[in-house]
């Protein structure tokens, strides 16, 4: 869940005004914490005896040397700390009574944060030793044991949680960039999901209104013809015609249903099969073309995957027949299946060494459909005339 689903409206609306701010105001942001820290390192208590005015100018110059570079702590942690601990060391040398320990912690805990990692442990020496340097100069007796000890549990504080800032900044920047990858990934998953839904759709549409329409065209000019010497077959043509329009129309609104938005509610039909290819073959018969069926094996015990791909290289194979074969020709079809492998050969003796076996989208298609199951297809011409189209494939997807 987002923070802006967790937080009240008043809430997320600050968080959000904080954060532009901070992106356009680095170093008023960087700032804001030095008005808080800086008033408790003011050097009131200036020096072990009465101080003179140029004592007391020194103090509140020293002050704002060792407070100000922190605006660019997160930027130039390194050079910062260097300049703190040197104004440290000279209020030590000074005998300041009140150095500014806070800037000296605040500069470490930036270096451990924003700094390069092998610099932190000789300058978190270094903070120590300064540290010493007060203790010794103005802690004497037994108090000086437990003052070290707790000087020594601020510098090792001011660095552990700057290590733990920096922890937990590159843990919110690695989840950050694996939901950004995620929903990456999640959208690229979608539109090749999408592509290929709109490619088999358009092949599926292909082979559907292609060959509806070869058939339909077959159909009408022989009844344009018949119609003046056999009426009743002319009839007969217009009126498989209509049933085959009808057909085609209801395939369509069918694969169409599945681009719409409410394409989930769209009507449902079976996908063709093996039992659908004598109408496939009594269609294509009424249009022209005659074709035998020959089978060998156990076609029936096929996935439905596989007789699905078989309807449609049987359906291009014959629809292309009927554009370029010609009149006078026939076809015929041979499936040879096995419970691993299937063998498919569809030729016709059409009249044209010349014309192509099948447009390039459908021998395309052909080729899809039976490198799914880890075969091949290919189309070309047949010794003594005609075309032959074969395909081999398993029953299982590649």
């Amino acid at each position: 869940m987002e923070t802006s689903e967790r937080l009240p409206p008043f809430a997320d609306g600050v968080r959000k005004a904080l954060n532009t701010f901070s992106r356009r105001h680095p170093r008023l942001t960087a700032a804001a914490p030095l008005v808080v820290l800086a008033p408790a390192g003011l050097p009131f208590d200036l020096y072990d005896h009465p101080a003179t005015t140029a004592e007391i100018a020194t103090a509140w110059t020293l002050w704002p040397l060792a407070f100000v570079p922190l605006v660019w702590r997160r930027k130039h942690p390194l050079p910062v700390f260097a300049v703190v601990a040197i104004v440290f060391a000279v209020e030590i040398g000074l005998r300041l009574a009140e150095p500014s320990v806070i800037a000296l912690l605040c500069a470490l805990y930036s270096l451990a944060r924003y700094g390069p990692l092998r610099a932190l442990a000789p300058t978190a020496i270094l903070a120590y030793l300064e540290m010493l340097g007060v203790a010794a100069r103005w802690i004497d007796g037994p108090g000086l044991a437990e003052t070290i000890f707790l000087m020594g549990a601020a510098v090792t504080a001011a660095a552990s949680l700057g290590l733990g800032a920096r922890i937990l900044r590159a843990h919110l920047a690695g989840l950050e960039e694996r939901a950004v990858r995620l929903e990456t990934e999640r959208d690229q998953r979608a539109r090749l999901a999408a592509v290929t839904e709109r490619a088999r759709i358009a092949r599926e549409m292909h082979d559907v209104i292609g060959h509806h329409l070869a058939v339909i065209v077959s159909l009408a000019d022989g009844g344009g013809a018949l119609s003046r010497t056999a009426p009743r077959r002319g009839t007969e043509a217009l009126e498989n015609i209509a049933g085959l329009g009808r057909q085609a129309l209801g395939e369509l609104r069918s694969l169409l249903g599945v681009l719409t938005e409410h394409g989930q509610d769209a009507e449902l039909t079976p996908q063709p099969g093996l039992a659908d290819l004598g109408d496939l073959l009594a269609q294509v018969g009424e249009a022209g073309l005659p074709v035998s069926l020959t089978t060998s094996g156990t076609p029936d015990d096929l996935p439905t995957g596989v007789q699905i791909a078989i309807y449609r290289i049987v359906q291009e194979a014959l629809t292309n027949t009927l554009k370029h074969a010609g009149p006078d020709a026939t076809g015929a079809v041979r499936l040879t299946c096995t419970p691993t492998r299937v063998e498919l050969l569809i030729e016709n003796t059409g009249r044209s060494a010349d014309a192509p076996v099948t447009d390039g989208l459908g021998l395309a298609g052909i080729r899809e459909r039976a490198a799914v199951y880890g075969g091949t297809a290919r189309g070309g011409p047949r010794p003594g005339g005609g075309w032959l189209v074969t395909a081999t494939f398993g029953t299982e997807p590649a």
